[in-house]
Formats: structure tokens, sequence, C-alpha cells
């Protein structure tokens, strides 16, 4: 599969600055995250039955490009691109996602009757690791302050960001019988928030389009998410998501190409 990155600008150059108007590139992208999650539940059952319950777990993704992309930035008037092969935004991904986690259930109060509660169906737990199959796509885009929609202060210099792996056969779902956080599959995926703005990093346009051999445009974050709602059935429910993202994208600045990189 081709490696793909897509991004589309307008921004003025800087005045006096003497860019270049094309860049060949080859990226070497790198990302990691970790999600530890822990949850103080208690809910009102069946028979007038109350259970505690107490569960915790972590889970992590080890990202990277796969089959080693090239990418030309071109500038032209006020515009400037970033295109992987000039294709689309996605990118083919190799790497891991792994997910542990635990559960213990005892009752507060027990139900009148027992014979109104079903016992839970066994099954064996999937918890471990598994490898991002073929297909598994990322999505990085370059996005400028004139187009920035998100909530937030506009930043002064293009951003890079980042997101997945996405795998459309596991549909959300990587793991069916390990307990985790949702979402742990992918990058931010636990952060539970639609509008937040994306992971972005600087990378204005003097440094993609400089002199400079090798550069890489890092991001990091950790935050804290409570996702507990106490309502219905559930009387109370502490329950934390601790995320830890980093990534890096490196530009190694190559020759015109016209297939493979020539390093």
């Amino acid at each position: 599969m081709l490696i793909v990155l897509a991004a589309l600008a307008v921004v003025a150059a800087p005045a006096g600055a003497k860019l270049s108007n094309r860049a060949y590139f080859r990226l070497d992208v790198k990302a990691f995250q970790n999600v530890e999650w822990s949850a103080k539940e208690t809910i009102q059952s069946c028979s007038k039955s109350i259970v505690s319950v107490e569960s915790q777990g972590d889970g992590s993704v080890i990202a990277r490009d796969h089959n080693a992309p090239w990418a030309v930035a071109q500038r032209s008037g006020g515009r400037a691109t970033l295109l992987v092969h000039n294709e689309g935004p996605a990118f083919a991904a190799e790497g891991d996602v792994s997910r542990h986690g635990t559960v213990n259930a005892t009752y507060i109060r027990p139900p009148d009757d027992p014979k109104q509660c079903s016992q839970p169906i066994p099954h064996d737990s999937d918890c471990g690791t598994i490898l991002l199959p073929g297909g598994a796509l990322m999505y990085t885009s370059y996005l400028m302050p004139a187009s920035w929609t998100y909530p937030g202060p506009k930043p002064k210099v293009p951003m890079l960001t980042l997101s997945g792996p996405y795998v459309q056969e596991w549909g959300g779902m990587p793991f069916k019988f390990c307990p985790g956080a949702n979402g742990d599959d992918t990058l931010a995926g636990s952060w539970y928030d639609p509008n937040a703005a994306p992971m972005g990093a600087p990378l204005p346009l003097s440094k993609l389009f400089g002199k400079a051999k090798h550069f890489s445009v890092s991001y990091s974050d950790v935050r804290t998410v409570q996702t507990g709602h106490a309502r219905g059935a559930v009387l109370s429910d502490d329950h934390p998501v601790t995320t830890t993202i980093h990534w890096t994208v490196k530009f190694t600045r190559i020759k015109p190409q016209l297939g493979a990189p020539e390093l």
C-alpha cells in the first residue's frame, strides 16, 4: 500500500524570506499511546440487590509508517501543499495494540431472591497484544491558521497533525472480551471530546521549505478524563481515564522523486 500524507494551506511567506517552491522528503512516523483507567461503581441490580464493581486496566498503541513514504511539498503563490505520492490523507501503518484489564464484583446488599438474578455467560478473555493487520491506516494533515475552526486559541504557524491507526475489519472493537477504555486502540480515542482540537505540532513554512537536511515534528500530551456518570441503576461511579501520547514525524530531504526515494 502507498503511504499517504496530505495537507493544503493558504499562508503568505514571511517578509524577506527566500524559500524554495518545492521540496521532497522521506517521512518516518512513530507514535505511542498508553491508557490507564480504573473504575469504582455501585449498581442497583436484580431483586433489590446492590453490587460494588471495582475494575482497572491499561491499553497501548505502538504504530509507525509502513513502506517508508516519500512526500513532496510545493508552494504556489500563497498556497502550500504537502503530499505523499501526490495522493490523499491516509497512509499505511504497522505496529500493535494491547489491552489488559480485570473486574471484581461483590454484593453490598444480596438479592432478596437469588433465582431472579441470571448468571453471566462465561467466556475466554482475549486480553493481550494484537498486530495491526494489512490495511491499517493512519492520517496526517497540515492545518493552517487561516483555516483553523477548532476551539481554543488559533495557532500562529501551520500545524502538522496525526491520527489513527484505524482498522476497518475491527469495527472499533479489536478486543471483544477484555475490559478496557473505549477508543484506547486509536490516538486520542479515549479523550471522548468530539470538539477537541486535533493533535497538532508546529511546522512553519520556513522549516518545510528551508535547507535543513533533517528535522522532526513532535507532539506530546498527558490528559485525564473523568468518565464516571451516576444515573439510573448506577448509584455512584468514579472512572478516570488517563491517556499519554507521543508521536514524531521525521523529515529527511531527498532528491526529486518519480518512484521510490533515492536517499
